[in-house]
């Protein structure tokens, strides 16, 4: 749906419009520049409606019975539930994803291009985001019996996983394509992202937009700040956090300025937490000092740095020669002297760390240390 034009919905519209009937062939693309019908719309609103509504519809459970050449009982399929098929594990591309997820993205979508964006939210609120449970919850059973698990066939989503993130995904999509071409308040994708990241702190496309929308404007930085320090406390270590999202939090104070000491702290939390043993960001803190001019702590953060990633050939190299190459500007010094350099090589030699061409400390050429 997203490779169109913005500005040409119809063959987008068309698209979604044939989505419930599985009935799209190649003879469709003639009719891709014509408007939708209004009477086409209300066929396929009926149609989303029956088949991800309760009971589930018998037309997926025929759908997945072509592809899987196999049998389902329609009483007891969940359109909602997330199965491999044989097809899909043969070809590797499979996206856990269920087909009740892909049908509401379609239904939202189809509602967007008929009424707008409130009326695609709205999908995505009332038979989305609304069977979203905690794994494990327990649910009552309508008859006035004890709460209890749910039982398989229930149309649920559990939140926390990939098919609920891939939906969140999709909402903050279709929030970005209609702003293309449409003035939006902020706060409809400022509320979405918020409630996206609440799940899914460490999603890289959702970082990036929130990033993206609250850094381009200056008065915006406390709030992206506010937001890094809620997801980067690790509640006194009871709470593991992503090497993700520091580096996030610290590539994004990175160009501010007067953010050094903000930056230095940063670093130093990832590094004493469970991000001690991620080479990315002991290689950006490395830079970093060498950057602002703090020769020896960066020195220091080598030496740390090769103890907790001792396996990492890649981390001795890069410290080896940021330091050997990086003169004292005031007194045209090295880093590191001669016996240091040696024994730093011997000890790679010792960690079974093999050098294909002979290390030398001198200063020929200079290495590029620019953020």
């Amino acid at each position: 749906i997203q490779l169109f034009d913005p500005r040409k919905p119809a063959a987008a519209a068309r698209i979604v419009v044939e989505a419930p009937f599985f009935k799209f062939e190649k003879a469709s693309f003639k009719k891709l520049k014509k408007p939708v019908k209004p009477t086409a719309f209300i066929k396929a609103q009926k149609a989303f409606l029956k088949l991800i509504g309760d009971p589930p519809s018998s037309r997926p459970t025929i759908l997945q019975s072509k592809w899987d050449n196999t049998d389902y009982d329609p009483r007891t399929y969940n359109i909602w539930s997330v199965a491999v098929s044989k097809s899909e594990e043969r070809s590797h591309r499979y996206i856990e994803v269920s087909p009740g997820a892909s049908l509401a993205v379609c239904f939202a979508w189809m509602e967007y291009f008929r009424g707008g964006l409130e009326e695609g939210m709205a999908v995505f609120k009332q038979h989305v985001f609304s069977r979203v449970v905690v794994a494990h919850q327990e649910v009552k059973n309508g008859r006035g019996g004890r709460a209890g698990p749910p039982p398989l066939n229930t149309n649920i989503i559990v939140k926390g996983s990939f098919q609920h993130e891939w939906l969140e995904m999709a909402c903050v999509r279709m929030i970005r394509f209609h702003e293309v071409m449409n003035p939006t308040p902020p706060r409809v994708l400022r509320d979405a992202l918020s409630s996206a990241l609440t799940s899914f702190p460490t999603n890289a496309y959702l970082l990036n937009t929130f990033i993206r929308r609250e850094g381009e404007q200056g008065h915006m930085t406390t709030r992206l700040r506010r937001h890094f320090d809620s997801a980067l406390d690790d509640k006194g270590g009871a709470k593991e956090i992503s090497p993700i999202l520091w580096l996030y939090a610290i590539v994004w104070e990175l160009p501010r300025p007067g953010a050094r000491h903000r930056i230095i702290n940063l670093f130093e939390k990832a590094l004493r937490g469970n991000s001690r043993c991620t080479v990315a960001i002991w290689r950006l803190y490395m830079r970093y000092l060498l950057h602002i001019g703090h020769l020896d702590s960066a020195k220091s953060a080598y030496y740390r740095a090769f103890h907790q990633c001792a396996w990492s050939k890649t981390l001795w190299l890069d410290g080896l020669c940021l330091l050997q190459n990086m003169a004292n500007r005031e007194e045209d010094a090295l880093l590191l002297t001669e016996k240091e350099f040696k024994d730093i090589v011997n000890l790679m030699v010792e960690k079974e760390l093999r050098n294909h061409v002979a290390l030398q400390g001198d200063r020929d050429e200079k290495q590029d240390i620019s953020l």
